[in-house]
């Protein structure tokens, strides 16, 4: 698919801010391209193209895909370029599982280590959700979802640890928001408390966090860790067969 869908010129003037300003309209256009589907998953994203269309630098179209892929929403495959994130069916599966053993592990060390201080931004975050539920706003909640989580993440003091998780769940998070947001899923039914989660941290329980957490993950995505197809529900590309899958991986990162 073409990476940019032509259009007539639109270059982007900052209003102040100089710099700065220019590279946060550009993050902005590309994801808005990215989530109105003028960029489908799987599409290629040209730093060359972007940047004549939006009469910009390439330097500042390579900054913002940076932050689109700090968000999850562009991949970076070296010596081949940058592509819209998608997934396969094994693809989502494989991260969920590995992310119910290792978020909850982070949860377990961030009901150890988590000050007062910590446990209000888990709030905070907790209530951005809430927030972007209530509106319906797709991307704006797989965020604030993502923000909470990272929370816990980085409260488990195990920076290894977050980089893992950070890897595994951004893409994640992204993609099934831009999937979410294509079906006009009601994400009040979708999205599920994560009141559990902050009370077991609070309560310094380690084993009710590690329990909140895996039943939260398998709650949102049952459908994703059961047995059965979604295929038609959502857009997804086929799983690679067994033999492929080892070199799949290590081409992917």
């Amino acid at each position: 698919m073409s990476a940019t869908k032509r259009r007539s010129p639109s270059k982007l003037v900052p209003t102040n801010g100089g710099g700065a300003a220019l590279q946060y309209l550009v993050t902005n256009s590309v994801r808005e391209r990215i989530l109105t589907g003028q960029l489908q998953p799987g599409d290629p994203v040209l730093e060359f193209h972007l940047a004549q269309e939006l009469e910009v630098s390439q330097s500042t179209v390579r900054e913002a895909l940076s932050h689109l892929q700090n968000d999850g929403l562009v991949r970076k495959i070296r010596n081949v370029g940058t592509f819209v994130t998608q997934l396969s069916v094994s693809d989502i599966r494989e991260r969920l599982r590995l992310r119910i053993m290792l978020e909850g592990l982070a949860g377990m060390e961030a009901a150890k280590f988590a000050s007062a201080g910590d446990i209000q931004s888990l709030e905070e975050r907790r209530d951005a959700i809430l927030r972007a539920v209530q509106n319906n706003e797709y991307l704006e909640e797989g965020k604030a979802d993502l923000d909470f989580h990272r929370c816990i993440w980085q409260q488990s003091n195990d920076r290894t640890l977050f980089q893992i998780l950070e890897l595994i769940c951004a893409p994640l998070f992204a993609f099934l928001s831009i999937q979410r947001r294509r079906t006009s899923e009601d994400l009040a039914i979708v999205v599920h408390s994560h009141d559990p989660i902050v009370e077991a941290i609070r309560a310094r329980n380690a084993d009710a966090a590690r329990v909140a957490i895996q039943k939260h993950i398998e709650s949102s995505y049952g459908e994703f860790l059961g047995d059965g197809t979604f295929g038609d529900k959502y857009v997804l590309i086929p799983s690679a067969p067994a033999t492929e899958t080892k070199n799949a991986h290590l081409e992917h990162y």
